[in-house]
């Protein structure tokens, strides 16, 4: 059985039909410790992985501390609309606090191949001639490490992976938004996963920023403009 610990004042103005249905999602985590269909969200307010869990009109934010088993609370949204525009707008990744590091554009394909990459790095492939050869590339060593490249410089954008260096080699682990990527089994929840990933980054954003709260349309215009400012 796991142990809940709520946010100030979350019962709050609830109506008495919501405090029902919040009381049956707590007695399922109390018993199961997480819920089938929660999404994985990153917050900067929230040094871990947390997780959104909607029913109706009730959006709940939680995480889960397994070592402790104790699941916090944080606060729900009764309009899931707004909810989901201001998780949008607070995900958040390492490198966004990094005023040094700009972000690289990086050349790859399709999102299966991200995925798959995070996959090969998760069974043990880490440096990028052996990613790129698992991925299917084929070639002389530095086409297949070229081809491994393209795709973990884009996980790595993304904080999927990190790496060490080894000599002059780079050697690839997953971060946590890997290790979760990893978690979920179904094939829709990764590219959903993937998809809050890739709107957090940079150069996405500042494009959505324009179209949303600049109110200004999606041109190719616009992409370069802003893309060449980056």
């Amino acid at each position: 059985m796991f142990e809940i610990e709520l946010a100030n004042q979350f019962f709050d103005n609830i109506s008495t039909d919501k405090l029902e249905v919040i009381k049956t999602i707590f007695e399922h985590l109390k018993k199961h410790g997480d819920i089938e269909g929660s999404d994985a969200w990153r917050l900067p307010e929230i040094p871990r992985i947390c997780y959104v869990f909607t029913c109706g009109e009730i959006n709940l934010l939680y995480d889960v501390l397994k070592e402790h088993n104790t699941i916090r609370v944080y606060g729900f949204d009764l309009d899931p609309r707004k909810n989901i525009m201001r998780m949008m707008n607070s995900l958040k990744h390492e490198w966004n606090e990094d005023e040094e590091h700009y972000p690289y554009i990086p050349q790859t394909d399709r999102p299966e191949k991200i995925i798959r990459t995070v996959e090969i790095v998760h069974q043990g492939f880490v440096n990028s001639f052996d990613i790129g050869r698992e991925l299917g590339h084929k070639g002389k060593q530095e086409t297949l490490k070229r081809h491994g490249s393209y795709f973990t410089r884009t996980c790595t954008e993304l904080n999927l992976l990190k790496y060490n260096l080894r000599g002059k080699t780079r050697i690839y682990y997953l971060t946590d938004f890997g290790e979760q990527l990893i978690k979920f089994n179904d094939h829709w929840d990764r590219y959903s996963f993937l998809s809050k990933l890739m709107l957090d980054f940079k150069p996405v954003t500042i494009i959505f920023d324009e179209i949303y709260y600049g109110k200004n349309a999606l041109t190719l215009e616009l992409i370069q403009e802003k893309i060449e400012m980056i």
